[in-house]
């Protein structure tokens, strides 16, 4: 028996964990990569792409450390996460940390010109 989750329904599960806005944007970039993949609307995928994996960063930073962040880039993330000096408290195991990092690196490495939207305007880091 297959259970259908409304977007509205993931996010609120997803918020008992996690800051609601940061929830409702992963969500929300998952949703609208996944209507473009169906339709076959490939244009915008390396931007989709981008935003999908700075909402992934910032949930993720949350949920190891605690700090909610509405800004910070996957770049500015990363060495948080790795932390080898250990100079900040990890809910997350370090092998944990590593292999999302090193995830992360390979799903932004695949957006082209590694673009993210900052204010409505892509920028390239």
């Amino acid at each position: 028996m297959t259970v259908k989750v409304t977007p509205d329904d993931l996010i609120a599960q997803l918020s008992t964990a996690l800051d609601t806005d940061l929830a409702r944007a992963a969500v929300e970039s998952y949703r609208e990569m996944q209507q473009r993949f169906l339709i076959g609307d490939w244009g915008p995928a390396e931007m989709d792409g981008g935003r999908l994996c700075e909402a992934v960063s910032r949930c993720l930073l949350q949920l190891d450390t605690g700090t909610v962040d509405h800004k910070r880039l996957p770049g500015q993330i990363e060495p948080i996460l790795l932390d080898p000096n250990n100079n900040h408290a990890h809910t997350l195991a370090a092998k944990d940390r590593q292999h999302i990092v090193k995830v992360l690196r390979v799903c932004l490495k695949n957006t082209r010109h590694r673009a993210t939207l900052l204010g409505g305007r892509a920028s390239y880091n």
